[in-house]
């Protein structure tokens, strides 16, 4: 991921967390800069529409901070598909 793409969904996030839904908690806490977090997301036209990330906690992995762009909501975009049967997934 380079830093504009990143730029991007985290701006994402803050325009959906912060804006639309009015979060008081702050979204970033640390949790993307450890060596095992995984940022997804999906694109159209070169810009991020949606983003999620996935983080391992040891023994069970969690998916959290899903962003979905307004104008893209309802579309179904598939964005992970994960298949690690040894840990149980969170949403």
């Amino acid at each position: 991921m380079d830093v504009t793409t990143l730029y991007a969904c985290l701006w994402l996030r803050s325009v959906v967390f912060n804006g639309e839904q009015q979060c008081t908690e702050p979204d970033l806490d640390g949790r993307e800069l450890e060596p095992t977090t995984i940022i997804v997301w999906a694109s159209v036209d070169g810009r991020p529409v949606g983003t999620l990330r996935v983080l391992d906690d040891k023994d069970h992995l969690v998916i959290g901070r899903v962003a979905v762009d307004a104008a893209y909501r309802g579309l179904h975009l598939s964005l992970i598909h994960i298949s690690e049967p040894t840990r149980p997934l969170y949403i």
